[in-house]
């Protein structure tokens, strides 16, 4: 694409939030991407209220990562959403309520970024020039009745994001079908009440006294790592909920598509004679231990931090592993670990693969 890649944050937004993609076009009201997603993916068409924004960018270390993993062609379009982007461009929307008119007549599911952090997903049932009405999606349901948004409340709205299009195939199946792909949701025992009730969507590939070897899937129902689990940290293992029957159905229409497994994890997984024989699944401890001094990467999950971190491993003790931690896409500080709180090591993932390449290209 011709277009140059740009990173907006905005005035609401927290920090380390933004939107990034390709800027196509920019009127009196609206900034107009072609958005990537995390993985760096091709995304929906999102209209950003230009009053809204804070910075935009056309230089920083996110669009370098980003840029670099267009570059080595791990950037697709799995679920086909260059068309119909394309047919949104054409429509010209030069303010929200022409693009949320189309919206209802199109039927299309939809989300919107409010200015008070809120995202609102559904279905639009009116519009006018002061308020739309939606439809919500609750439950992966959609709401009896509408939830009204002041016009001026939106900072941004998405017309065609990958999880909205399987929502939307959800919600015409007549039947839907439940968990039949045996999936799980896990839950840890986080300390920090910011983590309480996060879980993973997974499938158990092995399991033994100590650990959970798990095929875990991202929001699109798509595999996003193959990760090793501290049956020590786990609080709660669901087998049947509304989300895992939603999840079973986008999980066998990705394989269908062909897009189950787009980053071939599972065929990873299986090349590394440590870690993939179910008959001797390794603690965590004796992975890390592989792990030392090795140039790979490898990401933890501890119940006492907000977020995983990802790097190499320095030192491995008794009780505690080190690991050298690469922030903002470079190595900047290293966290000592013990062991029987770490909830869970990702073996391989989409993030491993992709930092993995992009560090080692700034090292030569």
């Amino acid at each position: 694409m011709d277009a140059q890649l740009t990173e907006i944050h905005l005035k609401h937004d927290d920090p380390d939030n933004y939107y990034l993609g390709y800027q196509v076009t920019k009127s009196a009201n609206l900034t107009t991407l072609i958005a990537l997603d995390e993985d760096g993916n091709e995304g929906g068409l999102i209209l950003i209220n230009n009053q809204a924004i804070a910075t935009q960018t056309s230089s920083s270390d996110n669009i370098d990562f980003f840029q670099f993993i267009i570059d080595h062609g791990m950037s697709k379009d799995n679920f086909n959403l260059s068309p119909q982007n394309a047919a949104l461009l054409k429509a010209g929307f030069t303010n929200l309520e022409t693009a949320l008119a189309y919206a209802l007549k199109e039927q299309l599911i939809i989300s919107l970024d409010a200015a008070d952090g809120y995202t609102y997903t559904g279905l639009v049932t009116s519009v006018n020039n002061q308020e739309v009405a939606l439809k919500e999606e609750n439950g992966y349901e959609l709401n009896q009745y509408p939830t009204t948004i002041p016009l001026t409340d939106i900072d941004a709205l998405d017309l065609n994001s990958a999880d909205n299009l399987q929502f939307a195939a959800w919600l015409q199946e007549k039947d839907h079908p439940e968990n039949d792909l045996n999936l799980v949701e896990i839950y840890f025992n986080f300390a920090s009440d910011d983590r309480y009730g996060d879980y993973l969507t997974a499938k158990i590939l092995g399991k033994n006294q100590n650990n959970l070897l798990v095929q875990v899937y991202n929001q699109v129902g798509q595999v996003a790592a193959i990760s090793l689990l501290n049956y020590q940290q786990i609080s709660h293992i669901s087998e049947a909920s509304d989300s895992l029957d939603y999840y079973a159905f986008v999980i066998k229409r990705n394989q269908q598509a062909g897009i189950l497994d787009p980053y071939a994890l599972m065929q990873l997984w299986q090349l590394d004679a440590h870690v993939c024989d179910l008959a001797n699944i390794p603690t965590i401890k004796q992975v890390l231990t592989w792990k030392k001094h090795s140039t790979n990467l490898i990401e933890i999950d501890d119940r006492n931090r907000d977020d995983s971190s990802l790097g190499m491993i320095t030192k491995v003790d008794e009780k505690t592993v080190t690991q050298k931690i690469a922030d903002e896409y470079q190595f900047n500080r290293e966290d000592t670990f013990f062991f029987d709180d770490i909830c869970l090591v990702d073996l391989c993932s989409r993030d491993l693969l992709q930092m993995q390449l992009y560090l080692s290209s700034k090292r030569k």
